[in-house]
Formats: structure tokens, sequence, C-alpha cells
């Protein structure tokens, strides 16, 4: 099975411990030989009066031939609403978007429909209900599926066929920002911790902020740069996926021979773990992302749009992440999008102390009140009663 943490995360996570442990992936699946060692909590959210109601949804990707599930929620009462159809991170995630043991998209979800905006949540092709294949798919093909929902929501008796958005977040901004380039019938679109700079930039402001968050040294920093620096060339200029894998290994053994012994163990070293993270390099998911150029996304966009960072995200750093992407809307002449970066918000939208992805199992709440106010009230002032 592939790694069910983003490439970003497959690092955050290896230099936030030294441990090599056996465990249950934070998003709900198994994986192996991770280095991780959270000590988690049990959730605390908020407790909603139910003023939706929930629907099993099944929909069809006509292109890819596969059935996928999910859940739909919407506001009870009468008439129509306004929609928003989740994708999710990297990774092989159920509809509820499960991190260290917290339900993002269902408490996301929850709030949204509490307040007059209808969610279609679904599982990842290829995982729980869904049917198709993850580890061979790239962003395109979850663009694909979050277009299919839309055209299954279309037919909706209490959707707003008009009014259908999609939510991406971390690396499900990138198959989001896709869709909406890829069709006109998306009506918004909200990023939440998204990528705003191409793929090898994104990795070392990762690396240097998740390092400083988590106290690892700027030797072993500097050390686990080379090695992710190294990988990423070599698949841009390596399109063979068995040649590349002999290039990284080779350059990995280089790189290694000539750092010192105490610093390839030292903590917060991703060495122990280069086997797997050259693995993951190669698989096509990867390779489209670390070539993916958010920007130019972003410059065309012509829809309302929302763009949410925390100030306190180790994955996706809102100082350089949000500067490139209001950049970016700028030459869109787009009249509608903001670009917000939330004090003492961790890449979930909690309030956190350090930002690292050590302490999501530490945090009682799922997601920030503030973060759930934000976009329900984005949506309901531009899509609210008709």
């Amino acid at each position: 099975m592939t790694n069910p943490l983003p490439l970003l995360g497959t690092l955050i996570f290896c230099v936030a411990t030294s441990t090599t442990a056996k465990l249950k992936a934070s998003n709900g699946f198994s994986s192996t030989n991770r280095l991780i060692q959270v000590n988690q909590l049990e959730p605390i959210d908020p407790v909603f009066e139910r003023s939706f109601i929930e629907e099993d949804a099944r929909f069809e990707n006509k292109e890819s031939e596969i059935m996928l599930s999910g859940t739909l929620t919407i506001p009870k009462g009468i008439g129509k609403f306004p929609c928003v159809v989740f994708i999710s991170g990297s990774g092989p995630h159920s509809r509820d978007s499960i991190f260290a043991g917290h339900p993002l998209f269902k408490v996301l979800a929850e709030h949204l429909s509490n307040n007059g905006i209808a969610v279609l949540r679904y599982d990842d092709r290829g995982v729980g209900e869904s049917e198709g294949d993850f580890a061979s798919a790239s962003p395109v093909d979850f663009s694909s599926d979050a277009l299919s929902a839309i055209e299954f929501l279309n037919s909706h008796d209490s959707i707003r066929k008009n009014q259908i958005g999609i939510l991406g977040h971390s690396e499900g901004s990138i198959a989001a920002l896709i869709a909406v380039q890829d069709s006109e019938i998306p009506a918004f679109l909200i990023t939440l911790a998204g990528p705003g700079v191409p793929g090898i930039d994104g990795i070392k402001t990762s690396v240097r902020a998740s390092s400083k968050a988590n106290g690892i040294s700027t030797k072993v920093t500097n050390l686990n740069l080379k090695f992710f620096t190294e990988f990423a060339e070599i698949i841009e200029k390596t399109t063979d996926h068995d040649e590349a894998k002999r290039l990284m290994k080779t350059k990995a053994k280089q790189i290694s021979d000539s750092a010192k012994s105490d610093e390839l163990n030292a903590p917060g070293s991703i060495a122990p773990a280069l086997s797997q993270i050259i693995d993951q390099f190669n698989e096509p998911n990867t390779r489209f992302v670390l070539n993916f150029d958010p920007q130019s996304m972003y410059s065309q966009i012509q829809i309302p749009t929302l763009v949410l960072y925390g100030k306190r995200d180790s994955i996706t750093p809102y100082r350089v992440h949000a500067t490139a992407v209001e950049r970016a809307l700028r030459q869109s002449g787009a009249n509608d999008t903001t670009v917000e970066s939330i004090p003492s918000m961790n890449h979930l939208f909690q309030r956190a102390k350090t930002g690292s992805p050590a302490e999501f199992g530490q945090i009682e709440e799922t997601m920030s009140p503030i973060a759930l106010e934000r976009i329900s009230s984005w949506i309901s002032d531009r899509f609210g009663e008709e």
C-alpha cells in the first residue's frame, strides 16, 4: 500500500521523532516502518444540534469507469441549497479524512450543513466503499472524481446546480485547482493549507519550518534537504521509474557515505527511512506534484475563491505559500478572491503551540471554531438564501 501521508508529511513525521514504529496510520490505514511516535488524545469537538440530514451517495466516474461512495449532508428545510465537494489531501483517505484520530472532513461537513450548506464527501478511489486504484492515481484523476461528484449533484432535488463549489485540503488543493481549470461547472473554490509554490520549493520551505518546529539541528536539516533536493532533481530529469530508483539509491549512498554517522542517526534524520522515501518519490502522484506549479493555476482563476492558511502550519508555511498565491491571484484579475492566514492555526486548522504534525493527536479539537466559521460565513455571504 502507498504511504498514507503526503511526501512532505513523511518528512515532517520523520523529523518530529527518531523512533521507528509499526502503527496504525494517522488517516486510519495501516503503515509500517514509519518514523513517528505520537501520544494521541481523544478528540473533543463541538456538539452540534443536527439541523441536517445524511444520505448515502454513490456516483460514477464515467471516464475511469469506477463507482465512488460517500456521504451527502443536506440542511433541513424547504428549498435547495448551495453545496461543496470535498477533496482530501495526499494519501488514501476515507470520506472523513482522519488525521491522528481527528475526522477533519466530518466535522467541517457537519458545521457547514448546520449553516445552510450541503456537503458531499467521499472515500478516495480504492478506499473504503469506492472502487478504483489509489496507488496509480494522480491529482488529475482526483479532479475527475470531484467533477463526477458535481455531475451527480446536478440532478439532486435539494442542490442548487449553479452553486456547487470545490474545497481541497492540503495536496487536495492541487486536484481542486485542476478541476476548476478543466470545467466551467464549479461555482467557487476553497483551498485549505494548499501548496502555493512548485513541489521542490515547497519541500525546502517545509523541511526548514518543520525542523525548526521540532528542534532539529541545522546540520541534520541541511542533510535532509540534500537528500530531498537530489531526489527531486532525479525525478525531474528521469521518466523511467526503474532508472530513477537506481539513481536515487546511488545518490543516497553517496550522500550517506560522505555524511557523519552521528548526523545520519540523529533525531530527525530521514536516513533510516530512505528506502521508503525513494519509493514514494517514484509514485505517479509524487512525480506529478513535484512538477506542478500552483501559481500558474491560481493566475487563471475567474470564480470566487477563498484561500486559507494557518500561521503555525509547518507543512505549508504561510509566509511563502500565501504570498505566492496572492501574487498569482492578482494576475488573474478576478474580482472576488480572498487569501487569509489565521493566527495560531496548524495544517489542520487546530489552535496549536508549535505547528508540528506531532501535535495533531495531542490537540483536543479537530478544527478550530474560528476556521469553521470563516469558511461557512464566506460561502453564505455569496451563496446564501436565493
